[in-house]
């Protein structure tokens, strides 16, 4: 038999939403990364390679500025 309560908590939490909040875009080329800021109208921003500075891989982020 289940319990009646389980069912009670299921339906309290489906009705929670997550908040969240808007974070950084990050591409693999910079090429890309500037291509979404111009076609995002971003006049002030600047990129940040997320990776170790001796990697060969890339993951740039686009970070607006005020």
């Amino acid at each position: 038999m289940g319990s009646i309560y389980y069912t009670v908590r299921l339906k309290k939490k489906a009705d929670r939403k997550r908040k969240t909040r808007r974070r950084p875009k990050s591409f693999k080329s910079v090429e890309s990364a500037e291509a979404w800021a111009k076609a995002n109208k971003l006049k002030k921003y600047h990129l940040k390679n997320l990776r170790l500075p001796g990697s060969s891989d890339m993951k740039i982020q686009v970070i607006a500025e005020k």
